[in-house]
């Protein structure tokens, strides 16, 4: 069991902000990706990436699977994996 000091720090109002803020600017290179001009595998693979970050970090800071044990994690994000690998061969099919 953790301490009402220990939980202080590990769950401050700072780190909440400094995620939100994380989140902002992944989202406005998203909005910005088809405004580039690449190609659209390209732009493609990089929304993924960038939903898989948000969704990470989502998961890691406000479902507060960093505090917990290897296990656990792997068994939260083991969804989100599959569902990227899944676009992704969804995306070289396309490509084809």
């Amino acid at each position: 069991m953790t301490t009402t000091t220990e939980t202080l720090q590990v769950h401050s109002k700072k780190s909440y902000f400094i995620v939100f803020a994380l989140l902002a600017v992944l989202t406005a290179i998203e909005l910005a990706i088809p405004y580039l001009g690449i190609p659209k595998m390209t732009g493609a693979m990089a929304l993924v990436l960038l939903a898989f970050s948000k969704a990470s970090a989502v998961a890691l800071y406000y479902m507060h699977l960093k505090f917990e044990t290897m296990y656990l994690k792997f068994i939260a994000m083991l969804p989100l994996i599959t569902a990227m690998y899944a676009i992704v061969l969804m995306l070289e099919a396309i490509a084809r």
